[in-house]
């Protein structure tokens, strides 16, 4: 009895050392596998949503695994976001200021337009009409259904300082909005005029297209919004 007791405790003793050792070759497995996504991103031009499986890959991993990733920092990198990409955090959030269910808020495309150039900075030429973001998109109405629309944001160009965002409506677009808000409470279906002035500036100047996942990602980073005189 007793040497079969042994043999019991020495199989089981065996059986979960086997186990840890296919536990250790499934994360080792990971390692590969998550090395082999950046490698392949670094090589290459990643969407922002391929950017974010790498990253929730990384973070799943533990820090013994985590040490064993090479350049890990230089996908980091990546995540450094631009004022083009601040302009559309700044125009999702104010776009769902003005919806009845904030929360259901779907970007499917984004744009960005503006008439602020390297040329105008380089030479300190103040940026007096800005840029426009447009923003296709979906959102639940009051009743639960589904409605499908577009926005356009204009505001001045996002400026950073010291690591810190500020951002700014354009102050011809910010003296249209009042009407814009009664004509969403008479329950009008006609473009306000403050949105069809945004269209016609979005559309005068250069398009960049940007990544609806980046900008929900960085959707509650900190902007300093400055007051409309």
């Amino acid at each position: 009895m007793k040497l079969k007791c042994l043999l019991a405790g020495t199989l089981a003793i065996c059986l979960g050392i086997n186990s840890n050792v296919v536990v250790f070759a499934k994360k080792s497995e990971y390692v590969k596998d998550l090395q082999h996504k950046i490698d392949k991103a670094l090589e290459s031009d990643p969407s922002y949503e391929e950017l974010i499986e790498i990253r929730d890959d990384y973070d799943e991993l533990l820090k013994s695994e985590q040490e064993q990733i090479k350049n890990y920092d230089k996908i980091e990198e990546m995540f450094t976001v631009s004022e083009e990409v601040v302009a559309g955090v700044f125009a999702a959030n104010a776009l769902k200021e003005r919806l009845k269910n904030p929360s259901s808020l779907k970007i499917l495309s984004a744009g960005y337009s503006s008439s602020y150039d390297e040329i105008d900075k380089e030479y300190g030429i103040k940026d007096v009409m800005g840029a426009v973001v447009k923003l296709d998109y979906t959102a639940t109405n009051d009743m639960g259904g589904e409605v499908e629309d577009t926005y356009y944001c204009w505001q001045y160009v996002p400026v950073e300082e010291d690591g810190k965002w500020t951002c700014k409506y354009n102050d011809i677009f910010w003296s249209l909005l009042p009407g814009e808000a009664m004509g969403n409470l008479a329950g009008s279906d006609e473009k306000s005029q403050a949105q069809e002035m945004a269209e016609e500036q979005y559309n005068d100047y250069e398009i960049i297209e940007l990544e609806p996942e980046q900008i929900m990602d960085n959707i509650d980073m900190d902007i300093t919004v400055l007051k409309n005189e």
